[in-house]
């Protein structure tokens, strides 16, 4: 385990070493914090090495989910309702054009690509390579999800709509963590195989 500055977080060390099964929990984590010290800290600085590595985290913790590839359905329907809500806004705002209606209708033009994206991804299963770009919209996915969804709440003005579109964008960008931009189990290293 590492304990020095130069090492990975040790909550998300210890986050992975509870998600990973036993017999290769020793091996994958010292792996990855060797690589994390060796090359990605110094490649890429504190900041993005932690990030490196949480994605690593829960891609690994992902690929031991028994049933990874019955995550492909829910993250279907999840983007398509996302593409569909985030359309119907985009329609909305430039119909009522209401103050920093561009900027919203660029926001729910992007979200709705990324909808679209997330459903093409997974019909026509664009494998690893392909698919691991759309992690990172993941991330801005949840973030705003989440945004909308306090911003709401505490607005003097509540919008339903908002209020049942903003879950969507977090469900699907948990989702899209989960399922995208991973290797499957069979592609590890470590499959099949007990550490020594």
């Amino acid at each position: 385990m590492n304990t020095g500055v130069n090492a990975p977080p040790r909550w998300a060390e210890c986050l992975l070493e509870r998600l990973l099964p036993a017999r290769n929990r020793q091996t994958i984590t010292g792996d990855l914090g060797e690589e994390y010290v060796e090359v990605i800290l110094p490649r890429s600085g504190s900041l993005l090495a932690d990030l490196w590595y949480l994605r690593q985290v829960f891609s690994l913790a992902a690929c031991s989910l028994p049933a990874h590839r019955a995550l492909s359905a829910p993250l279907v329907i999840a983007s398509t309702w996302t593409l569909i809500c985030a359309a119907w806004l985009a329609f909305m705002e430039s119909i009522l054009q209401h103050p920093g209606y561009p900027a919203r209708i660029g926001l729910a033009v992007t979200i709705a690509l990324i909808g679209l994206a997330t459903i093409l991804a997974r019909l026509l299963r664009l494998g690893f390579r392909r698919e691991r770009w759309l992690w990172a919209a993941a991330v801005p996915l949840l973030a705003f999800g989440c945004y909308a969804f306090v911003h709401n709440m505490l607005s003097a003005h509540f919008e339903g709509f908002t209020f049942l579109l903003s879950p969507s964008f977090v469900l699907q960008g948990a989702l899209m963590l989960l399922s995208l931009g991973r290797p499957t189990p069979s592609t590890l290293p470590f499959h099949g195989k007990s550490a020594s």
